[in-house]
């Protein structure tokens, strides 16, 4: 193959789907929303770090993360996660089940679609997931599964902790913790079909709860394993005919550790612009009003 947040996040989705639904002959500027502005108000700036020069001018660098416990796995096979993974939202089909990522050796622009993610009934630190690829002109269709097998409830003390509020759900956790889930995916690609294969590797889901027991992702702690991302998938894609590998990771939000990709792949602040020397990989397409995964016609 060639291949929630609190109360500002949903306001930004909406900013980012309306910004989308553009006129065709209007010309895109590639400034994009993203979880930036809602991270920047949770992040505190503590009095305990040293203050120097460098620090002054750099940024006062973060607070390690704290790993409050492990977490049994009877307790997060109780969450059901699938719209995390996919949105049940038709109207924000887009962002909620549409996600970006990099491919291969130069780091090409990939969509990864999830149509459809359900928690297996006998297995419920199982899902099965029903999608599409698409990279550059082909999109292939493919199934799978996700699993999860550990999970670590997480503090990260550069977040605002709200004195008292715990959530007394599934996994009780104060206001700046969150838990982190790890596990593995193999997504599958039709085998009939020319330039197929399979995306494997590890998974990372990180999510908070809040009291009145809704889960929601976590896109505080860019330290984290998911880095931000709200999950992050990190892997291979290998083909069926040649054995060949590409390396590729994707995730909910994949500007917040994109730098970590490309260097300065984006430049802004909270309005973030896609750097123009990247945007021939792929992202000079990104505001295309294009559902290419509704009844699209698949590489044969």
């Amino acid at each position: 193959m060639k291949k929630i947040l609190y109360v500002a996040l949903p306001i930004m989705i909406l900013v980012v789907y309306a910004c989308s639904r553009r006129g065709e002959n209007s010309k895109p500027n590639l400034k994009l929303m993203t979880h930036k502005e809602a991270i920047d108000t949770m992040r505190q700036v503590t009095q305990q770090l040293p203050i120097v020069e460098e620090i002054m001018e750099n940024g006062a660098p973060p607070i390690p993360l704290k790993i409050v416990k492990e977490v049994p796995q009877t307790a997060f096979e109780k969450i059901d996660f699938s719209d995390l993974l996919c949105s049940p939202d038709e109207d924000a089909v887009q962002y909620g089940r549409r996600f970006d990522g990099f491919y291969g050796k130069d780091n090409y622009r990939i969509e990864m679609y999830f149509g459809k993610v359900t928690q297996d009934p006998n297995r419920k630190n199982v899902y099965l997931v029903e999608g599409k690829s698409r990279y550059k002109k082909t999109i292939i269709p493919f199934e799978g599964e996700i699993v999860f097998d550990k999970a670590t409830l997480i503090k990260d003390p550069n977040t605002e902790e709200e004195a008292g509020k715990i959530t007394k759900t599934a996994i009780p956790m104060k206001t700046n913790e969150f838990v982190s889930l790890e596990g593995k995916f193999t997504l599958k690609e039709d085998a009939r079909l020319n330039s197929s294969g399979v995306f494997e590797g590890k998974v990372f889901l990180e999510f908070n709860t809040t009291e009145l027991d809704d889960t929601q992702l976590w896109f505080y702690s860019p330290e984290s394993k998911a880095q931000g991302g709200g999950f992050k998938f990190d892997g291979n894609w290998t083909s069926y005919k040649t054995g060949s590998q590409k390396h590729i990771v994707w995730a909910k939000d994949i500007f917040n550790f994109a730098d970590s990709i490309l260097e300065k792949f984006s430049i802004g602040e909270r309005e973030v612009e896609i750097n123009p020397k990247y945007r021939h990989l792929g992202w000079d397409k990104y505001w295309e009003n294009n559902e290419w995964w509704s009844d699209a016609k698949v590489v044969q």
